[in-house]
């Protein structure tokens, strides 16, 4: 039977998503008596462990989020340390983010009960959130921050689930100690998120009706791929009447939209309990029939094939999804860090509540190692007599130029393997997600770094000298 890799009390199966801030990883927790069950562990990645002032705030949200039982909150088992390493452990939920259905837009567009109806029941969590207590019976202020297609999960039995209580606060507060940035999901942020006034439920409240407004038309509120422009129109309270396919939406619907979005928050619901009734009422009198039974059959008919069923007796973490794991608690040795996205099957973003990355995830050193040999031994062939470059010599100058042609996409080559080696290092801004290798000092990390530039300039050089070769012995 596949057992994973140790980490604490938690077998990890595979990683599933990766962004800025953790990594999450599909887990097997097991206890006494054969008991065995799936759990996400979510660990931080370790840039962001290195900060006391991160890791003291992680803890408390932590704290804070781990008291939340809600059916429509993901449950949090753990959280704590290991070797270094800080996690969450917490509820798994089979099933998809948002993500997916907002993308497919008005190719496939979620029938408008089924849009109400997880809008209710995320009003239902986020309302039982906002008037969580703490323990001398004062409201504990409780905010997600987040409340995005990401974070809004729901189960092919139809449960819908917010996740990542508390985290986003902690994501924002390391964030504004950066001067001149701004991070978030520029798409899915309310205006006084982005003006940086202090925020309450109605904030979170705004951002679900962006999440409701997208479901209904099949069009994005905000564009997403101009973040100034996003800002803006969320500050000027910007929203254009809801329509789908054409023609307008039920005019009760249309009213709650509207309030939700509301560019004050003196003019939106006062908690998310009445936002919730309003739809309620929605589905009511519209006769648009959903429940649990009917949202978990459309998901199962339209998105199960973008969710591997769990197995625990599949193969376990492979080379290009495995984390680079601490020493300690079954962790020796494991240094294959992610070098390939995972694709649909296998990464969705659900359960990560960090920005999703267009972008793949970078090799791995070692990769570039293995590929600067790969490319030194082509070198070494070309420049010895092989027989296509014999042939090179007798050719007309149409062959010639194929030659030419074929040296400037290796020498490009080289030039892009300069570029991944030096994204790699120590030299690397501090805004790229970088898998951390928890074996090796920071000085070792810096000297292999160095002698791996050096590689691959003398690749480089090599190219260079090849084409100029070529060229002069036409």
């Amino acid at each position: 039977m596949n057992t994973g890799i140790p980490f604490g009390d938690y077998q990890l199966i595979k990683r599933i998503a990766r962004g800025g801030m953790a990594e999450v990883f599909l887990a097997v927790q097991s206890g006494p008596e054969r008991f065995r069950r799936f759990v996400a562990v979510k660990r931080i990645l370790p840039h962001l462990a290195d900060s006391p002032q991160f890791v003291d705030m992680f803890m408390d949200e932590a704290r804070l989020a781990a008291r939340l039982s809600h059916p429509n909150i993901a449950h949090i088992y753990e959280f704590g340390e290991v070797s270094g390493s800080y996690f969450i452990a917490m509820e798994y939920i089979d099933g998809i983010d948002l993500s997916p259905i907002i993308l497919a837009g008005q190719s496939r567009l979620l029938p408008l009960g089924h849009a109400a109806r997880i809008a209710a029941d995320v009003c239902a969590g986020l309302h039982y959130a906002h008037q969580l207590e703490d323990e001398r019976g004062m409201p504990a202020g409780l905010v997600h921050r987040d409340i995005s297609p990401q974070n809004i999960l729901v189960s092919f039995d139809g449960t819908v689930k917010i996740v990542d209580f508390g985290i986003a606060k902690v994501t924002a507060h390391i964030e504004r100690t950066r001067p001149g940035v701004i991070r978030g999901k520029y798409s899915y942020m309310s205006p006084e998120q982005i003006t940086g006034d202090s925020l309450d439920g109605r904030g979170d409240l705004f951002c679900v009706g962006i999440v409701l407004y997208e479901l209904c038309t099949g069009e994005p509120l905000y564009p997403r791929a101009n973040s100034m422009e996003a800002m803006q129109l969320a500050k000027a309270g910007v929203v254009p009447k809801p329509t789908r396919n054409g023609q307008a939406l039920h005019d009760g619907l249309t009213a709650i939209l509207y309030r939700a979005l509301a560019r004050s928050p003196q003019d939106r619901y006062e908690n998310a309990a009445a936002m919730q009734l309003d739809l309620e009422r929605y589905l009511h009198a519209s006769h648009e029939t959903s429940n649990s039974l009917l949202l978990g059959g459309y998901l199962k008919e339209h998105y199960r094939a973008l969710v591997r069923k769990p197995d625990p007796l599949a193969p376990p973490l492979r080379e290009e999804s495995t984390a680079v794991m601490p020493k300690g608690q079954g962790g020796e040795g494991l240094e294959a860090a992610a070098t390939a996205p995972l694709d649909a099957a296998e990464a969705p973003s659900h359960i990560s509540g960090d920005i999703p990355s267009s972008e793949a995830p970078l090799s791995s050193l070692d990769t570039a190692i293995r590929a600067a040999d790969a490319a030194i031994s082509s070198m070494e062939v070309t420049l010895g007599k092989s027989p296509s470059r014999r042939r090179a010599k007798s050719q007309d100058p149409d062959q010639a130029t194929l030659i030419e042609d074929e040296q400037q996409e290796r020498d490009e080559k080289s030039a892009g393997l300069l570029r991944v080696l030096s994204t790699e290092t120590e030299f690397a801004p501090i805004d790229v997600d970088m898998d951390e290798e928890f074996t090796i000092s920071t000085k070792k990390r810096k000297t292999k770094s160095y002698w791996l530039l050096l590689l691959a300039l003398v690749v480089l050089a090599a190219s260079l000298g090849l084409s100029i070769y070529i060229l002069t012995s036409r």
